[in-house]
């Protein structure tokens, strides 16, 4: 690889603050941001599967995030990744304007398969395409990374594969974790980089937990593109064999609310591997 990494970041809208604070240390540090493929949320087939997956709530909470007021975790406590903006001393912000800003190629697209993106992949070969959301990957888009596609898993793999994994990971009994590997055909069987529990502290919510991991994430996706492993992992052996989890119904999110409110699933201590 050369000295200076070159990335694609993708995102799942254009105000994705965690994209936005990690583009811009990767930068800072060095590195080149070859591209962002942002996925409109102006789509209807997507926002169709959106609602499907996660209720209609989804659109009430939603919106106010596509707009950037994203308000909703810091009436309720703690935020990780505000306080990570304010180590680093970034602004999150639009990606659009921040792409025009520093000349980085911006591309919005109705899917993150379609061929403008698949396109922009194959022509720049970047050594990294960082994913920041925007839907389930397909085969050509892999294809064109060559397997070089890091994902922040926000829970251990492979025993809890899919949707809501921080959640999870509480209810059936592991640790909080934040898994950093690669997207590969499968869902969440690409091979491990490293590992990240996330803990679980005194008044924590479901939404601070969430943030928290998010937050460990970026920290976890800097430290990967600029210290990247000798040699890619290997695919998951049978990691079709654990289970995929999907979204939570209200009433298993409520009860797991309780508990944390109750303070059941608090940590004791807290160690990364790579």
């Amino acid at each position: 690889m050369k000295d200076e990494p070159r990335v694609i970041l993708t995102a799942g809208f254009d105000r994705a603050p965690h994209v936005s604070i990690l583009a811009q240390a990767l930068q800072q540090r060095g590195c080149r941001i070859e591209g962002l493929i942002v996925v409109s949320p102006y789509n209807w087939k997507r926002l169709r599967g959106l609602i499907r997956q996660r209720g209609g709530s989804f659109v009430r909470t939603a919106i106010p995030r596509l707009l950037g007021a994203d308000t909703e975790v810091a009436e309720e406590g703690t935020d990780d990744l505000a306080e990570l903006m304010e180590e680093w001393g970034l602004r999150a912000g639009s990606l659009r304007a921040w792409a025009r800003k520093t000349n980085v190629t911006y591309r919005m697209v109705s899917s993150i398969n379609e061929s403008e993106a698949v396109e922009l992949v194959r022509e720049k070969q970047p050594d990294w395409v960082v994913y920041g959301g925007g839907g389930i990957l397909r085969e050509a888009i892999i294809d064109a990374a060559r397997g070089r596609i890091l994902n922040a898993h926000s829970g251990p793999l492979p025993e809890i594969r899919g949707m809501n994994a921080c959640e999870w990971s509480l209810l059936l009994g592991y640790a909080p974790t934040v898994t950093i590997h690669l997207i590969n055909r499968g869902i969440d069987t690409g091979g491990v980089i490293s590992t990240h529990p996330v803990p679980v502290r005194p008044g924590d919510t479901i939404e601070t937990l969430r943030r928290r991991c998010v937050a460990m994430g970026v920290r976890a996706l800097l430290e990967t593109v600029l210290h990247p492993p000798a040699s890619l992992p290997p695919p998951l052996q049978h990691a079709e064999q654990h289970r995929q989890c999907f979204v939570m119904a209200p009433a298993i999110k409520e009860l797991l609310a309780r508990r944390l409110a109750q303070g059941q699933y608090l940590s004791t201590s807290n160690t990364s591997t790579a």
